[in-house]
């Protein structure tokens, strides 16, 4: 799983799903707003369904159905390794997880942040032990 530490980590996309629609799926969609040539269809998730910024917030099956081989995900939640593993099981390898640049968002947000980011880097080392051990 390649890990986004900046956003010019993540592979720029005119077929962009962010996998999270809380706040870190808010915040990655405000970031690759600002991303020349990258262009978001939609959020995915596990929990959720309706719209956030204007676009629609997908099933994982839902997601499924519409996808396009050139569609990039992007993982934008603490819960990230689970979210590596449900794509990997469906044949999804075109994903990075940026939750890194979530947290260090957050972080400039005030204490919340230094928690968020305790939590990220708890999930990136899990996910890379995981992925050792493979």
């Amino acid at each position: 799983m390649k890990i986004a530490k900046k956003m010019a980590d993540i592979p720029v996309s005119d077929e962009i799903y962010i996998f999270g629609a809380g706040r870190g799926g808010q915040i990655m969609f405000d970031q690759l707003k600002a991303t020349p040539g990258a262009k978001v269809l939609g959020f995915i998730d596990n929990n959720k369904q309706g719209t956030l910024k204007g676009l629609p917030i997908l099933s994982f099956q839902d997601f499924l159905a519409v996808r396009t081989e050139n569609a990039q995900v992007v993982i934008a939640s603490m819960f990230g390794h689970e979210m590596a593993a449900q794509l990997r099981r469906n044949g999804i390898m075109s994903f990075c997880n940026a939750y890194p640049i979530v947290a260090q968002e957050v972080e400039r947000g005030g204490k919340r942040g230094r928690l968020v980011t305790a939590a990220a880097i708890v999930a990136v080392i899990v996910g890379a032990a995981v992925l050792l051990l493979r």
